[in-house]
């Protein structure tokens, strides 16, 4: 609560530190830019003012081959993630929709995150389920330890969260998504 007053004043102070000509229009608050109070290491370090990368990327999730991929090198790009098992039917039902759109675009990336947990979803399977449907998808990934699926609170799936190119989250899905669903929350991760 302290917080949340605190930084009520300051929009408050900053706001009333205008000094352009009042003109009558209603002010604006902007509030998706961050407030700055501390610089980070890397400030002193380089003379830049960094902006960190959000926790939520800072995890490692697995390529079909073994090989590990962690979320964060990818700020600077829009992610679509997709929280997904073979066992679960809206899951299954809604895959057709992110490999059309997965095929269509370069603009975003579509990380497909099984919940491999080794004994009900294995590697295997997933395995057997692309070749099966015939989907393929740039980038199909294990989450082997369930540390992905903690990170973003996962409580049921299929679940969906779109991050934009800062790494921001700016919207998460619960439940299967239509084709339109899907190419609409798509067009507003690029707008």
């Amino acid at each position: 609560m302290r917080k949340l007053l605190v930084a009520l004043v300051l929009t408050v102070i900053l706001c009333g530190c205008d000094e352009t000509k009042d003109d009558g229009a209603s002010p604006s608050i902007i509030t998706d830019t961050p407030i700055v109070t501390e610089l980070p290491a890397s400030h002193e370090e380089s003379g830049s003012l960094k902006a960190e990368t959000p926790s939520h990327l800072n995890v490692t999730v697995y390529r079909q081959n073994g090989e590990a991929l962690t979320l964060s090198d990818y700020v600077g790009v829009p992610i679509v993630l997709n929280f997904w098992a073979t066992w679960c039917p809206p899951c299954v039902r809604e895959m057709p929709h992110f490999a059309k759109l997965d095929s269509e675009t370069d603009d975003v990336l579509f990380f497909m995150i099984n919940l491999t947990d080794g004994q009900v979803e294995t590697p295997e399977k997933v395995q057997t389920y692309l070749d099966d449907s015939g989907l393929t998808f740039k980038n199909m990934l294990l989450d082997l330890d369930g540390d992905v699926m903690r990170e973003y609170t996962i409580t049921g799936i299929p679940t969906t969260v779109f991050i934009d190119e800062a790494g921001s989250i700016i919207d998460t899905k619960v439940g299967m998504l239509t084709e339109e669903q899907l190419r609409q929350a798509v067009i507003k991760l690029l707008e």
